[in-house]
């Protein structure tokens, strides 16, 4: 396990920059910039999403925000992808409408699922090019929180102990009454447990106060699930 993608704003970041909006231009701008001008990364399995390559991932992305662009401006012109850069091309045009619909709409919350969605497969890519996770990322703050309700929707559910997740940045309650133990990793980490990223094994190497097991089923949640095997 590696990289710490801080449960923080970037350092000198203005108000405003947490914002749905922000953060899913900001997941955009970073993987077409790492992207461009690699046609042979579009090959390149990405572990994570097996099955998938790097060009699925980016298709994925971009059907999302196709139908983000619909509900929030209106159908999406045609488009039928034609390689990579194609499909970076389609998501940054999609995108710009995607941002003025995210803008013009009530709530903070609004867009905070395709965030999620796009952080979680921003760091899947990554991982599969041997790219650094940033440090601190617009986007983790609101998939963190995401991944926090779901798991603890999880915990509650399956009647687990109350738990408290710890990283350096800050603490999380979930599930009913005191917490029985607390979990502590790096946001990084705690992430992409919650998200299906890692291990059973690898959760319960994670810095625990008790032993982990009665909360690891609640580690499958959603649409997630453990891998068997490392991914990364």
């Amino acid at each position: 396990m590696n990289g710490d993608a801080g449960y923080r704003m970037p350092q000198g970041a203005k108000a405003g920059e947490g914002t749905p909006r922000v953060a899913y231009r900001h997941i955009r701008r970073n993987l077409t910039r790492s992207l461009t001008g690699r046609p042979e990364a579009a090959r390149t399995q990405v572990p994570a999403c097996p099955g998938w390559t790097v060009h699925d991932a980016v298709a994925h992305l971009v059907d999302s925000c196709r139908l983000a662009e619909r509900n929030l401006a209106g159908p999406p012109p045609h488009h039928v992808a034609e390689g990579l850069p194609a499909l970076l091309a389609e998501w940054n045009r999609s995108g710009a409408r995607v941002d003025r619909g995210l803008r013009e709409t009530a709530g903070s919350s609004a867009g905070s699922v395709l965030v999620m969605d796009a952080y979680t497969h921003e760091v899947d890519v990554r991982h599969a090019l041997g790219l650094p996770v940033p440090v601190a990322h617009p986007a983790f703050p609101i998939a963190f929180e995401l991944a926090v309700d779901g798991f603890r929707a999880a915990v509650t559910m399956r009647g687990c102990p109350a738990l408290r997740l710890e990283t350096k940045d800050g603490a999380w309650h979930v599930g009913d009454g005191a917490p029985y133990a607390i979990v502590f990793g790096t946001g990084h980490d705690l992430y992409r447990s919650l998200v299906g990223r890692r291990t059973v094994q690898q959760i319960r190497e994670l810095a625990w106060t008790a032993d982990p097991e009665a909360w690891l089923p609640a580690f499958g949640w959603g649409l997630f699930r453990p891998p068997l095997a490392p991914v990364e």
